[in-house]
């Protein structure tokens, strides 16, 4: 049977995690595919312009399915920034909900059904957000759950699903950052390291010129006091992590190495929206190293800075 919830494929110039990542869609067969591709950089224009056309001629061969497909392929770079955000918000113009996978996250098929049923479920519930497919505590931990998700106020968006509604409060420019920033902090009522690793995001993309569109939408989520459906156990696999990466440079560090592990269906909700305080605390304790790296970054770069002076 095909799968009714929209799918946003958003690609680049890699071929090899295209591959595995469209495999997966095409065994899905999507009633509504959207593919959004990035155009060349000005710099490295030849060879991106080989490998963006091999890339979009590869996916458009594997539609070999009943489907209604949506193409927004762009003659110019537009950087991850905007070429992301504006795929998205081109996505919500056409649709009301939709499961969206960069490139290089690789879902474990239950990943797909899971987000399909809680859309639904929690269509009308404005304090959720967004749905994850990460778990980075259980995989890490090894912790079980009674349920099959918990809710977060740490969004993760390697492989996610959402609504129109959520969208429509995106903030690109992050109005009101810093301003804001003690108000989150006793709102938000998380622990510290966990707070310091996203508004060090939050600072980088307004004031360090940051090409990323996610910092933005952790804001946008925050300053809403939303939540975040994240699953018991993990459902995404980053496989992008190398040097030709655009951020997941470093292939050492436990994130590209993650392990998936599918539900088990029927899902067992929780009994109420509640959010787990615990899971964000464990949470905090394994992103802590990377935490630990881009202060000693910031700091190398201050010394430097001091020196040249």
């Amino acid at each position: 049977m095909s799968f009714k919830t929209p799918v946003l494929f958003i690609s680049f110039n890699r071929m090899e995690p295209v591959q595995r990542v469209f495999e997966q869609i095409r065994r899905l067969k999507p009633e509504k595919l959207f593919l959004a591709s990035d155009g060349p950089r000005s710099d490295c224009f030849d060879y991106d312009k080989r490998a963006i056309d091999l890339v979009r001629s590869y996916q458009d061969a594997q539609i070999d399915w009943n489907c209604e497909v949506h193409r927004l392929y762009r003659e110019n770079n537009l950087g991850c920034k905007n070429a992301v955000s504006s795929a998205i918000s081109w996505v919500f113009e056409q649709t009301e909900t939709s499961i969206i996978l960069e490139d290089d996250c690789l879902p474990d098929f239950s990943f797909f059904k899971f987000c399909e049923e809680l859309l639904e479920r929690y269509k009308d519930h404005s304090e959720i957000k967004t749905i994850a497919g990460i778990n980075l505590v259980a995989s890490e931990l090894k912790i079980s759950s009674q349920h099959s998700y918990f809710f977060s106020k740490t969004p993760q968006i390697w492989g996610w699903a959402t609504w129109k509604r959520v969208w429509r409060e995106y903030d690109f420019e992050m109005k009101h950052w810093p301003e804001n920033r003690e108000l989150l902090r006793k709102t938000l009522n998380m622990p510290q390291k966990l707070f310091e690793f996203y508004t060090d995001g939050f600072d980088d993309v307004k004031f360090g010129g940051l090409d990323t569109w996610d910092s933005q939408l952790v804001y946008s989520i925050w300053v809403k006091n939303g939540l975040t459906i994240q699953p018991s156990s993990n459902l995404v696999r980053n496989i992008g992590f190398g040097k030709d990466a655009t951020h997941t440079k470093n292939e050492n560090i436990f994130l590209a190495n993650l392990k998936t592990n599918p539900l088990v269906f029927p899902l067992i909700h929780p009994l109420g929206v509640k959010r787990d305080t615990e899971m964000e605390g464990l949470f905090a304790r394994i992103m802590f190293p990377t935490l630990c790296k881009r202060i000693m970054k910031k700091i190398k770069y201050f010394l430097k800075a001091i020196i040249k002076f």
